[in-house]
């Protein structure tokens, strides 16, 4: 065989050494199928054969057998003298030929994708000499594509973030989709890009899939993410082609485009004039829509009469303004504040804002508390020059305070104990007159030491209360609560309230003392803030009571006591309304009864009263006789003696409440009263005069009947009367059969003697 016989072979070797049978590689097949292809016709051109045969195709996925191509030799007349035999890739298992007209046929279903084309290798016999009449040859069998494919987007999952504000244009991300049908056959493998979700915010490359925004200063405070649902479809979008979705998530990140902003623009705080140096009087705090560095801020106090006297700072975890004590405070001299307070961020950026708006300013109202100070002298010394041997009682001088607070309570004077000064003179505690308590020797000391007087005022911010408040919510940075009475027209004179700035206030009375003939009950309503965004605030109203001092005299908190009322009602509430109307129910039932009890007891009364008037009609029948005598000889010297029955009904006694009530009123205003004070002394009298006076007082008298067994009996009188009968005496003769009895009648503690 020569050289270019050998040519055609040695291509179709090179070709079929470049053939892979994957999917991902079947495009590649495809495109070499068609470069060595272009090269075999040339090669075949120049060769003088007699074979005869067109370009071979197979479509795929056809599961039905069927003639492809045809085989032929110059050499066959239609006699079936030549054989035809087919051999190489496939043979007798893809593809079969008809040994005497040379047909081509599939033998079952191919796939492209699998494998895009087969080298096979034909030969054509004499029958009877079974000698080829053609040289062998090589050809091609082309596995023609379909759309079988659907494409797939690849390197999955999509994320990517933009900075918010930014302009039209901007490139996002791209995303890439294949798919594994031929792309140089047909349109089975073109693809184009669209978007099902995300417009008009992003657009979309159709060819290259690139993802662009299409929407001018997207906000990031209004949107942080987006998710844009790409699609892409086969057969350029035609109609029949496969599709498929992805999910591209977009976020926004921040730039600093918002300035701080108050949401209140007042706040108000209460200092007590006490407060040392430092004592953080409130927070403030501005809220800001940006994150992270955007969102840092910081406070600052604008010049104001006053302001230099409280400081503020940033709280770097909660981004709090905290306002500072930075000098003392007076309140008769300075009783309120008012001061702008400005929040600023760190970083400014102008492209996105002015200078002016990356800042806000609210106003502070800073109430300085009273607080019960110390009276202060007039003069801080006094001198003064008195004659030796003067009588005690002698004036020496007056000392003079005044109370620096703005109520000028009552100031009272006394001199230390403790010291030989207080032996030698007095000092009166109302007007501060100083005077000689015993004669004085100027030999024994020529000049009284110097002592310091002291001086002392009704008491008053006494502890009533602390209160706290608990929150639904779990904020990150956890609860801060602020506490203020709500504001009125005036301040409160009775009482006042101070933060803790531990989420706990106390409620101190601004008044030495409180008594129950001015008020029982006083309302103070509480206004509780958080610290949330929006800021949430309640108000509670806290009644505070006026009680009664103790027996030894002391009166807790100034006298009074308080009991916290919510304005809303909890679950807590309902039941215990439930508990009361039960409660009310049952005394209802035992008021019924005991009305009942009362009507039954009046009937008995009643008949009571109706034996009372028979023993008044029995008491008239008995007698007292001033001496013994015979019944019936001295009627001058006998007399009804009325019995004391038991009364039916008591009048009110209305004295004895009086002298109770004046003793309890005693009791106020004395705080030492013994049982040897006069008003217990006449308190005991008075009782004793009510019960040797009181009528309706027990015991009371009674009548007992005993029966007269008569005369004649052996035995005699079988009566208890017996034991007092005495030896009869007769001045005057008495009928036989008569009998002498001694009755003894009781009245209270005395007794008469009666004999019959």
């Amino acid at each position: 065989m020569n050289c270019s016989a050998l040519f055609p072979t040695l291509i179709v070797f090179l070709m079929m050494s470049f053939c892979v049978t994957n999917k991902a590689q079947a495009g590649r097949q495809s495109l070499r199928l068609h470069e060595l292809n272009e090269k075999l016709q040339v090669s075949q051109r120049r060769l003088k054969r007699g074979w005869i045969w067109k370009q071979l195709f197979a479509p795929e996925e056809d599961p039905t057998p069927r003639t492809i191509g045809k085989l032929k030799s110059t050499f066959d007349k239609g006699d079936f003298s030549i054989k035809y035999i087919l051999s190489g890739e496939g043979a007798g298992e893809v593809f079969k030929i008809d040994e005497y007209s040379g047909d081509i046929r599939t033998l079952k279903k191919l796939d492209r994708e699998e494998k895009a084309f087969y080298v096979l290798r034909a030969q054509a016999l004499d029958r009877k000499s079974n000698q080829p009449v053609e040289p062998e040859s090589e050809f091609i069998i082309k596995v023609q594509d379909i759309n079988d494919n659907m494409p797939q987007f690849i390197n999955e999952p999509y994320v990517s973030s933009i900075s918010e504000m930014c302009p039209v244009g901007t490139t996002v991300v791209q995303v890439t989709a294949t798919d594994a049908d031929d792309p140089l056959y047909g349109n089975n493998a073109k693809l184009i890009y669209s978007i099902l979700q995300g417009e008009p915010y992003f657009s979309v490359e159709p060819k290259t899939g690139i993802i662009v925004t299409s929407w001018p200063n997207m906000d990031r405070e209004a949107q942080e993410k987006y998710l844009v649902i790409v699609q892409v479809k086969d057969m350029m979008g035609l109609t029949g082609g496969y599709s498929a979705t992805t999910t591209v998530t977009i976020s926004l990140s921040d730039v600093n485009d918002n300035g701080p902003t108050f949401q209140h623009n007042r706040f108000t705080f209460v200092v007590a004039e006490s407060a040392p140096i430092g004592t953080t009087v409130g927070r403030i705090m501005a809220d800001d829509a940006d994150v992270g560095i955007n969102a840092r801020m910081n406070y600052s106090l604008k010049e104001a009469e006053g302001s230099d006297t409280f400081q503020i700072h940033t709280d770097p975890v909660t981004q709090e303004g905290v306002i500072l004590l930075a000098k003392p405070l007076d309140y008769e001299s300075m009783r309120r504040f008012v001061i702008d307070a400005e929040a600023f961020n760190d970083h400014v950026d102008t492209r996105f804002l002015s200078y002016s708006e990356f800042r806000d300013q609210t106003t502070l109202h800073i109430h300085v508390e009273d607080v019960d100070e110390p009276p202060v002298f007039t003069t801080q010394e006094y001198e003064w020059k008195i004659h030796e041997n003067m009588p005690a009682g002698t004036t020496v001088g007056t000392v003079s305070a005044r109370d620096s607070d703005a109520a000028n309570n009552p100031v009272r004077y006394h001199i230390d104990k403790g010291t030989d000064i207080k032996k030698m003179f007095k000092i009166d505690p109302e007007n501060g007159t100083i005077t000689v308590a015993k004669s004085l020797d100027r030999e024994t000391a020529s000049c009284s030491p110097k002592s310091t007087s002291r001086t002392s005022a009704k008491g008053c911010s006494q502890l009533v209360q602390v209160i706290s408040a608990v929150d639904q919510d779990d904020p990150p940075e956890g609860h801060h609560f602020y506490f203020s009475m709500v504001p009125e027209k005036h301040i409160n004179p009775n009482f006042t309230l101070r933060d803790n700035q531990d989420n706990t206030a106390s409620i101190l009375t601004r008044r030495s003392s409180f008594t129950r003939q001015d008020r029982t009950h006083y309302l103070l309503p509480i206004l509780t803030a958080d610290s949330g965004t929006p800021a949430l605030t309640s108000t509670t109203t806290l009644t505070i009571g006026v009680c009664s001092c103790h027996t030894a005299g002391h009166c807790p908190t100034g006298g009074v006591e308080a009991f916290a009322l919510s304005m809303s009602l909890s679950i807590q509430t309902l039941i215990g309304i439930l508990v009361c109307l039960l409660t009310l129910t049952v005394l209802s039932i035992l008021m019924l009864a005991v009305r009942k009890h009362r009507k039954q007891e009046q009937q008995e009364e009643q008949g009571q009263e109706e034996k009372t008037e028979q023993w008044e009609e029995v008491s008239e029948k008995v007698l007292r006789y001033s001496e013994m005598g015979v019944c019936g000889s001295d009627s001058g010297a006998c007399r009804p003696v009325p019995l004391r029955p038991r009364p039916g009904r008591r009048e009110r006694r209305l004295r004895r409440e009086e002298v109770a009530a004046s003793i309890r009123m005693s009791l106020r205003q004395s705080y030492l009263i013994g049982p040897e004070d006069e008003v217990f002394r006449q308190f005991i009298l008075d009782r004793l005069s009510d019960a040797d006076h009181d009528p309706y007082a027990p015991p009371f008298d009674c009548l007992r009947t005993y029966a007269f067994e008569g005369t004649g009996s052996a035995t005699g009188s079988l009566s208890s009367l017996g034991s007092f009968i005495s030896e009869p005496s007769f001045e005057r003769p008495c009928d036989v059969g008569q009998r002498f009895m001694r009755l003894t009648l009781w009245n209270g503690a005395k007794e008469e003697q009666t004999t019959f």
